[in-house]
């Protein structure tokens, strides 16, 4: 250990690694009437963070780490007007 340079010795030893996450959902449910619903739900995650930080390894060799993630779902049901038909 007395022949590694002071810049490669000062990164031995315990790290700390870095996490962020923030999530976000969101749902709206709208019955226009008892046999028609709309739904609209979405979901956003936004995370960062290091990895590849372990028994040897500095933490100069680490890998940042972004995941950001954005869903969006559409549903809905509606019944059929008077009058209509329904072709198969």
């Amino acid at each position: 250990m007395a022949q590694l340079p002071p810049s490669a010795l000062a990164q031995l030893g315990p790290a700390s690694v870095a996490f962020n996450e923030n999530l976000y959902f969101g749902k709206l449910d709208w019955e226009a009437t008892g046999n028609d619903r709309f739904v609209v739900s979405t979901k956003v995650r936004r995370e960062n963070g290091d990895g590849n930080i372990g028994t040897g390894q500095a933490q100069s060799s680490s890998v940042r780490t972004l995941n950001n993630d954005t869903r969006v779902d559409l549903a809905g049901n509606a019944a059929p007007t008077a009058g209509s038909t329904r072709h198969s």
